[in-house]
């Protein structure tokens, strides 16, 4: 499947008519920057490509809450920054919350709220400090 039939899936699946959908697909196509490839098939992308793909597939239904593991990891520093600005607007404007698997600091710091896990048990629970400057870290 091209770029955009792969993006378009969750609305077939779902059984939206074709012309509600292609409004949609290039808006979230657009939005993680790669509109200018909705034609391409996934040998004529780059892994990063790939993932942005994939990224605003998952994101096509509005879901409550989106599960990413290393969203990132194939990404140069400007897709990332574009990426996660994505990412910090929709949580913002529409209310997602995305539960982000990281190893990167940087990209952990979008976040809220952070757990960290050692050895499959959680070490700790952070929360971004509140607006009127009170710490709101918790250890667990």
């Amino acid at each position: 499947m091209t770029a955009y039939e792969n993006a378009e899936l969750p609305l077939v699946l779902r059984g939206t008519p074709a012309s509600k959908r292609g409004a949609r697909v290039m808006e979230l196509l657009e939005q993680v920057g790669i509109a200018e490839f909705a034609d391409h098939y996934p040998g004529e992308l780059s892994g990063g490509q790939q993932q942005r793909v994939s990224v605003a597939r998952s994101l096509m239904l509005n879901p409550p809450i989106v599960l990413v593991d290393e969203p990132t990891g194939s990404l140069d520093s400007d897709n990332e920054r574009q990426l996660l600005d994505t990412i910090r607007g929709l949580n913002k404007e529409r209310g997602m919350t995305f539960v982000i698997i990281t190893h990167d600091e940087q990209v952990a710091s979008v976040a809220h709220r952070k757990l960290t896990l050692k050895d499959g048990y959680l070490m700790r629970s952070k929360e971004k400090e509140e607006t009127d400057g009170r710490a709101a870290a918790e250890t667990v």
